[in-house]
């Protein structure tokens, strides 16, 4: 499971830990959460990793694991990096047949919460009717709070958003995904695409 590097860091991070706040003073969901994120400081547990799979690794049901991915997120992610992770995180799907909605993909409640105070900001409700992990929205809207997320990172997220569809390589993904980049009117994600 892991390597002896990764068992120092751990045992490392844990310790300091202990040092600032004693083991007897915690509850145990904190030395869960403390655990949690020791393992994935430690890079013995991947975030990019589904619930399912860290669920089987620390033989907890993938309900639980989200919670502590949640709860981990919440506590320890600094929000320089929550911008490219997020990125990562969403699947384009394509566009609903009826109502032309883009349809994205975000697995990870912490981002897709995020996502959608993002929406909420512009006065939407994004619907998530059909599955919870799936949210449909207004391409345009959609560009708009992806941008806004972005801020200064915009061309980043044009290269993560690049590289996705590359990555993944399935036709819809890519279909959905560069018919949303190039809807953009930013001139950084403009610039960006056509060089």
């Amino acid at each position: 499971m892991a390597d002896t590097n990764q068992r120092i860091i751990f045992a490392d991070f844990l310790l300091a830990s202990f040092e600032s706040k004693p083991v007897a003073s915690q509850s145990k969901s904190e030395l869960e959460l403390l655990i949690f994120a020791g393992l994935v400081n430690s890079k013995i547990l991947s975030l990019t990793s589904s619930d399912f799979d860290i669920g089987r690794k620390l033989v907890i049901p993938a309900s639980r694991v989200a919670s502590l991915r949640y709860r981990y997120r919440l506590n320890h992610q600094k929000n320089e990096t929550e911008f490219g992770a997020f990125v990562n995180e969403i699947l384009f799907l394509g566009f609903s047949d009826q109502s032309g909605l883009l349809k994205l993909a975000i697995e990870d409640a912490f981002y897709r919460d995020m996502f959608a105070s993002e929406l909420r900001k512009t006065g939407t409700v994004p619907d998530t009717s059909f599955n919870k992990s799936i949210i449909q929205v207004d391409p345009e809207l959609a560009r708009k709070c992806i941008e806004n997320m972005a801020g200064a990172n915009a061309e980043e997220m044009a290269k993560l958003i690049t590289q996705g569809i590359k990555k993944r390589k399935a036709s819809n993904f890519a279909l959905a995904a560069a018919t949303f980049i190039a809807s953009t009117t930013s001139a950084t994600l403009a610039n960006f695409i056509a060089s």
